[in-house]
């Protein structure tokens, strides 16, 4: 860091916060205060600010926001609690408001045999619908996900409920982990065999998992040879529509509406803390009866966003060299 003309910080995109706990915070904010100390220009790349339960950790997060040289937040809602957490200090020209860095992610054909093993996933659809579905460790391994994201919907059972529905719609299904490495905390992988081990025992030849050796880019290119997506790692969901594919969320905290309201695409969030697991279930089904519409619209935003996120990381290069 002594060595570096400015630093660069995205805080795994919505962890400068407290609502995965003062740890995470601790973990995200150190480095930043790191930069600051040393004296070199600290820049907050597009990221969500906030929520905060704990005023004295809301004290010390505006307390970097006033000494960064700027910060962007990834979509309005972002932009607005950025706002609120500097108040009279909120300078329009430090403080910008942009689109996640994954807009911007290109997609990467994997090498030819992933690509051949990838492909026969795909192509075995014989004219069915190809759909895809993130499976989330984070949600899937919390102990006690009422109370730590208040969520409402029993999240396992929703995710096998659709995936059934999906199913008996004769779709085929291709199971995404996005969460790499995490194993026991919070990664997808574990939990996504599991789910696709139980659905094949009814459904043994229309059900898939991705070859785990896939990359960022590489999942992104799959997905975006998909009909539909539906998942609760926003990234994931983020692959979709930046690929332009009709896509659900299903959501634990208020980041991923603004992200989908930069697309046009807010009505498309199933909100797990506000819906019972029939309502949510009910409105995916809905998401994914209707994807032709929604890729329409999605189409007609997508270019502008897409153009927003080059032109956000040529400002922020530039400001690095300043």
């Amino acid at each position: 860091m002594n060595e570096s003309s400015a630093v660069w910080d995205v805080s795994g995109g919505d962890s400068f916060s407290d609502l995965y706990g003062a740890a995470r915070f601790h973990s995200v904010t150190l480095p930043k205060e790191l930069a600051l100390s040393r004296g070199k220009p600290l820049i907050l790349l597009p990221q969500t600010y906030g929520p905060f339960k704990d005023s004295t950790l809301q004290r010390r997060a505006t307390g970097v926001l006033r000494k960064t040289l700027s910060a962007w937040a990834r979509d309005v809602d972002s932009f607005n609690s950025l706002q609120e957490l500097l108040g009279a200090d909120f300078d329009v020209e430090r403080h910008r408001l942009g689109v996640d860095l994954a807009f911007g992610l290109p997609p990467a054909e994997p090498h030819e045999s992933l690509r051949q093993a990838v492909q026969a996933r795909l192509d075995g659809a014989d004219g069915s619908p190809v759909v895809g579905l993130n499976v989330s460790g984070l949600l899937l391994k919390e102990p006690d996900p009422a109370g730590r994201y208040n969520l409402r919907v029993n999240y396992q059972q929703l995710l096998e409920d659709l995936a059934r529905a999906l199913l008996a719609r004769g779709v085929v299904l291709v199971l995404v982990p996005h969460v790499r490495g995490w194993g026991p905390l919070e990664g997808d992988e574990d939990v996504t065999d599991a789910l696709a081990q139980r659905l094949r025992e009814s459904y043994p030849e229309r059900v898939h998992t991705v070859p785990s050796e896939l990359g960022a880019g590489e999942r992104k290119w799959l997905i975006s040879k998909l009909d539909w997506f539906c998942g609760a790692r926003m990234h994931a969901t983020i692959a979709a529509i930046s690929s332009g594919v009709p896509t659900a969320a299903i959501a634990y905290s208020g980041k991923v509406r603004g992200i989908f309201a930069s697309c046009g695409q807010e009505d498309q969030v199933v909100d797990g803390r506000v819906l019972t697991t029939e309502a949510a279930l009910n409105s995916l089904i809905s998401s994914y009866e209707e994807r032709e519409e929604i890729r329409t619209r999605l189409e007609s935003k997508l270019p502008d966003v897409l153009t927003q996120a080059e032109v956000q990381m040529d400002q922020i290069v530039a400001q690095s060299a300043v």
